[in-house]
């Protein structure tokens, strides 16, 4: 299954502000927001703008985001249902899954 959505978008990952920001359309900005330690992101909550929702914005936004922690050699803790919901649904990215939560403090 190819999971690659025709949306193309830059992720910046503002390490101030603990997110990952994509610029989508007409100036508006995506967010995902993290916390990280060490090589462990811990994906918190996936935002797109109310207008722009339903149109692949939010996986094309998760897409970039788990192939540049696959690109870093990085791990994930999917703690946002939308990110959770997409990698029960795309196995391809299990490998990132960082397996158990008990040493990551909060």
């Amino acid at each position: 299954m190819d999971t690659q959505n025709d949306i193309s978008l830059k992720l910046i990952d503002n390490r101030n502000r603990k997110r990952f920001e994509f610029e989508l359309e007409d100036g508006a900005t995506g967010i995902i927001d993290y916390k990280l330690q060490g090589s462990i992101v811990k994906a918190l909550h996936t935002f797109v703008p109310e207008d722009l929702r339903g149109n692949g914005y939010g996986t094309a936004m998760v897409e970039n985001m788990l192939s540049y922690i696959s690109d870093n050699k990085s791990k994930i803790i999917p703690v946002c249902s939308f990110v959770e919901d997409y990698l029960e649904d795309n196995s391809e990215w299990e490998h990132l899954i960082y397996k158990t939560d008990t040493s990551f403090s909060e």
